[in-house]
């Protein structure tokens, strides 16, 4: 009778070349995986650690759960039916990966590096990006929704349409020089971010809260929202926010020196200590703001809407507030404008 033996081999597998030949792989930590295509496969849960992946090819991939540590995905081709959900990626390199609409849902990326990688219609919802450098890539219609980015570099980032940040944690991130139109920054912590002359477009800030954060520069589409945002001591020299939206926003000893706000709407703004030094402020709506020993030295008033503001101890300084309407105001010395 004869015997049979069952031989165990590592996870090995064979593809066919374009040339004809064929190729064998081997599924590991250290893998040299430079340019396969791979066709759809599932390495949910392989261990890839420091793997190199340059110039793969992983349409349709299910990687869920694996671990890619340190690896090198330079150049690396995805799709939508990439599963990246729950991958690590910490410290790995996708510098100019192509990974459009691929899903990385609860994936960690922390220290990742995704320069200029074009990662349109991906989704990072609850995604870890702590420290990801994702300078210069393009963002169009991303989803990022509770992803943590705290200290994260989306230098130069683009967007123009979609992307949303809304719940994200930015706490420290760098948004320098980025365009991101129309982006959701709804109820995102971004405490000390840097959006310095960034490109803000229509992008809602309702409920952000950016308290000492950087926007020195930045400028917007006259439909930017900051409704109810937190912007406590934020510096904002030189803002273009040109009929923008802070209705009820807090500008606490904020710095908006030469700001550009000409018909933006700022009903019941707290714009308390706030710095509006050769600020224009022509044609805004201020009605209920809070403007108390607030310095608007040189600052432009005119045709502003003041009703009902409170400026007791404001200066006013060579402002100009030629046909303001200041109909119940409480006047810088405490009296009320009759």
């Amino acid at each position: 009778m004869s015997k049979r033996f069952l031989i165990c081999v590592p996870l090995v597998f064979t593809l066919a070349a374009c040339k004809g030949n064929s190729t064998k792989y081997t599924i590991a930590p250290k893998a040299d995986l430079h340019g396969i295509i791979f066709g759809k496969k599932v390495f949910s849960n392989k261990d890839l650690t420091s793997a190199n992946l340059t110039d793969a090819n992983i349409n349709s991939v299910d990687f869920s759960g694996a671990l890619l540590t340190s690896a090198d995905l330079t150049r690396v081709t995805a799709n939508k039916d990439t599963i990246l959900k729950r991958a690590n990626f910490d410290s790995a390199t996708l510098t100019t990966a192509s990974m459009l609409g691929s899903d990385f849902t609860g994936a960690s990326l922390s220290g990742a590096n995704l320069t200029g990688a074009k990662l349109a219609g991906s989704n990072f919802t609850q995604a870890n990006l702590r420290g990801a450098v994702l300078s210069g890539a393009s963002l169009d219609d991303v989803i990022m929704t509770g992803a943590v980015l705290t200290s994260a570099n989306l230098e130069g980032a683009n967007s123009k349409q979609n992307l949303n940040l809304s719940d994200t944690n930015l706490v420290d991130a760098i948004l320098k020089s980025a365009s991101l139109l129309g982006t959701n920054f709804t109820n995102a912590s971004m405490v000390r971010a840097d959006l310095s002359i960034s490109f803000l477009g229509t992008s809602d800030f309702t409920g952000a809260n950016l308290s000492d954060a950087v926007l020195a520069g930045a400028s917007a589409n006259p439909t930017m929202k900051m409704v109810q945002a937190n912007l406590v001591n934020a510096k904002m020299m030189m803002v273009s926010f040109f009929g923008a939206d802070l209705t009820n926003a807090s500008l606490v000893g904020a710095d908006l020196t030469g700001a550009a706000l000409g018909s933006a709407t700022m009903n019941g703004a707290n714009l308390t200590q706030t710095n509006l030094t050769n600020a224009d402020l022509r044609g805004a709506n201020l009605t209920g703001a809070d403007l108390r020993n607030a310095n608007l030295t040189g600052a432009d008033l005119r045709g502003a809407n003041l009703t009902a503001a409170i400026m007791t101890g404001a200066n006013f300084s060579g402002c100009d507030i030629t046909g303001a309407v200041l109909t119940q105001a409480i006047m810088p010395d405490g009296t009320m404008y009759q």
